[in-house]
């Protein structure tokens, strides 16, 4: 029976930075000594390979493909699986391999073998913005949005959360993340999401688009080097206390507007 739980981060719009945020926080999961899982499910990019040096050809959508042919199960998400440090990855791919309408199948038979081998399962999932992204964020257990701190993240963020088509995602618990801080969002970012939205933030990152390049450059994500960190670390010790996984330190973290999530709950 599956044990671990899938945490899929979502973004209102393209260009929030989910991809980062993902990354990073799996990452230092990882790194942070708990067994953590990257799965790339973003339908419209797929940039995880490229950001940590992997390959594209041992990916979900490849995965997806094979499936066709024999049930998913262990031993074919083996074959797929790479390693970055001590985080275990299935990646994606930026032109996937066959129809992407069957990226929701192929996430929701490979998600309960993850969960049996690792607590938290991180998948990257981009803008909700249209069908197969929707249906990939509904299987999860939680959603951690990433919003971009400006007036038009906060505006993308209203309209997509007012969607009629979002009601399934709004009973999910969920969280949020304040990304590129210092460009403008409106006065008291916590109290705002908390709010008009019932999500509770686990963290706001700094705008440094320097960082994130660097780290684009040298394949090494800023959660392991650089301005980045410290924001990111925070972002991923509170998204384990929340979901129930076991990694805080930092004087056992949280702050920002945490919030544990149980079995079950809903947004405010």
């Amino acid at each position: 029976m599956a044990r671990g739980k899938v945490v899929g981060v979502v973004s209102p719009g393209g260009g929030s930075g989910a991809t980062t945020v993902a990354v990073n926080v799996a990452l230092w999961l990882s790194e942070g000594g708990l067994t953590a899982a990257l799965v790339d499910a973003d339908p419209g990019l797929g940039a995880v390979a490229a950001l940590l040096g992997l390959s594209e050809d041992r990916s979900l959508p490849y995965l997806g493909h094979e499936a066709t042919l024999r049930p998913v199960d262990q031993d074919l998400l083996d074959r797929h699986l790479q390693s970055y440090r001590r985080l275990a990855v299935l990646t994606g791919r930026s032109e996937p391999v066959g129809p992407i309408d069957g990226l929701p199948a192929v996430f929701g038979a490979t998600a309960p073998i993850l969960c049996q081998r690792f607590p938290l399962v991180i998948a990257d999932i981009g803008a909700v913005t249209w069908g197969t992204p929707l249906a990939l964020a509904s299987q999860c257990h939680a959603l951690v949005w990433v919003v971009d701190a400006s007036s038009g993240g906060a505006d993308r963020l209203d309209r997509c959360l007012s969607a009629s088509v979002m009601n399934p995602l709004r009973a999910k618990p969920s969280l949020a993340v304040i990304n590129k801080v210092g460009v403008g969002l409106p006065g008291g970012g916590e109290d705002w999401l908390a709010r008009e939205y019932g999500l509770s933030l686990l963290g706001e990152v700094p705008h440094d688009l320097a960082a994130v390049r660097r780290g684009e450059e040298r394949l090494l994500p800023p959660v392991l080097g650089g301005p980045l960190a410290e924001p990111l670390r925070g972002v991923a010790g509170r998204l384990a206390a929340a979901v129930g996984g076991r990694l805080p330190s930092h004087s056992e973290l949280p702050a920002a507007g945490h919030r544990t999530l149980a079995p079950g709950s809903s947004r405010a």
